[in-house]
């Protein structure tokens, strides 16, 4: 089975990226386990905040006790790092 991911997260997965908003640095990279089901993982502060899962469209699901209680949409890093960040 072939499945096609959207460009940034090929180029995430290939050269993770590293950002700061408001204060905080975000690493967004490849999982350390690829299951197929993430496609990538967002770390701060050496702990992983959330994870892009393989659906369509891709979707952040945030890890931890302030977890939403759904998935959200994202659509590029921008976006990826507004929901990281809790700003969306």
């Amino acid at each position: 089975m072939v499945c096609e991911f959207p460009v940034w997260v090929h180029l995430a997965r290939k050269t993770p990226v590293r950002a700061a908003v408001r204060g905080r640095v975000y690493e967004i990279g490849a999982p350390e386990r690829p299951d197929g089901e993430v496609l990538l993982t967002v770390w701060t502060g050496g702990r992983a905040v959330g994870q892009v899962l393989a659906t369509e469209p891709p979707v952040f699901r945030r890890l931890g006790p302030r977890a939403a209680p759904e998935p959200q949409p994202v659509s590029g890093i921008p976006d990826l790092l507004e929901c990281a960040a809790g700003l969306r």
